[in-house]
């Protein structure tokens, strides 16, 4: 079986996702082909971006991936699987043209323009229940698969006893932006009473954090094992808190809104981290009296983090993740609503 996975390149988590699939796909024996709709005299003008995009492009290489520079027609042993919302009507057009099956990944909301693909797609995924529930009424099956952890990547490394590293990692956002300077003012005051140091990880504007030394901005990591080993909780919403439990750290999730400390013990098996359902706005107060808590008692903060590790390790598994998969993309040769 071949795959050719369709995505518009952004600094995201989609992103990650699809690398993480393309590799694992090829690792497996199979012939995976990439396609980005990208303008790239645009992307050539973002320096940062063009440079991720690069790595992206040489990550995929190293491991196997074709990456190709125009869409072909492909052959009759292909599934078609679109990520990106801006490239589902092109892999449908090929679809269509080809009678091979066709899969779309849901990542994020308000893709009611979408719902035709999702009706004519063989296969439909969506990476949270929150982003499938809108059109499960006019599609016949989204099957709900969350977004997975390497979890021989992320992993656990030595706590530092002495002081406490909080890393954030997201892409900058306007409706990040309070929420981020709320953050800033309340390391400021936690630093009054804890030794609390920060890693911002992202395209975060230096002016929301200052010229501090007990703040680091790294700007986009692409080894983002290294810097969550040894943090202690993380901070942000998707991806980002998955991957920092994965690696022993509290999760708090924050994007618009704070969704506050996640508590594994209350979880869904498959949860959402959106950053969008508490409503609470972000304030220095709610982050600083959040925290506190957990600083105040290191056994406490430590069994949180042996709960996370241990939950993403029954729930964030790549592998099983990958499993499912593989069975729904050969399941979807006998379910093609075109044929070749």
């Amino acid at each position: 079986m071949k795959v050719l996975l369709l995505n518009h390149f952004f600094r995201c988590g989609q992103s990650v996702h699809v690398e993480m699939l393309a590799k694992a796909l090829a690792k497996r024996g199979y012939e995976v082909s990439v396609y980005f709709n990208n303008n790239f005299k645009y992307l050539k003008a973002l320096t940062d971006t063009i440079e991720a995009f690069r790595i992206h492009i040489a990550t995929l290489a190293e491991a196997g991936v074709t990456v190709l520079g125009s869409l072909p027609k492909p052959s009759q042993d292909t599934i078609i699987h679109a990520h990106s919302a801006l490239t589902w009507r092109k892999g449908l057009e090929l679809a269509r043209e080809s009678g091979c099956p066709f899969a779309i990944t849901i990542h994020g909301k308000g893709l009611e323009g979408y719902l035709d693909v999702m009706q004519e797609a063989d296969l439909v995924l969506s990476v949270a229940e929150v982003f499938a529930s809108p059109y499960k009424s006019h599609v016949d099956k989204i099957v709900v698969l969350g977004n997975a952890v390497e979890l021989d990547v992320h992993k656990p490394r030595k706590k530092n006893n002495n002081k406490t590293i909080v890393a954030y990692l997201g892409r900058y956002a306007d409706s990040k932006h309070d929420g981020l300077v709320a953050l800033s003012h309340a390391i400021k005051e936690l630093r009054q009473e804890h030794h609390v140091e920060a890693r911002i990880i992202g395209n975060i504007p230096r002016g929301i954090f200052g010229n501090v030394s007990y703040i680091r901005l790294m700007g986009w990591q692409t080894d983002r094992a290294k810097w969550l080993g040894d943090s202690d909780i993380v901070i942000g919403t998707g991806m980002a808190i998955r991957e920092g439990m994965a690696a022993g750290n509290a999760g708090y999730v924050m994007g618009k809104y704070i969704d506050g400390i996640v508590e594994p013990d209350l979880l869904a098996p498959i949860p959402e981290f959106t950053g969008r359902e508490s409503k609470i706005i972000p304030s220095s107060l709610v982050i600083y009296n959040d925290f506190s808590p957990l600083l105040k008692n290191r056994e406490m903060l430590r069994q949180l983090q042996y709960r996370s590790y241990k939950f993403a390790k029954d729930h964030f598994d790549f592998e099983k993740f990958m499993e499912k998969i593989v069975e729904l993309y050969e399941s979807s040769f006998g379910h093609r609503k075109r044929t070749c």
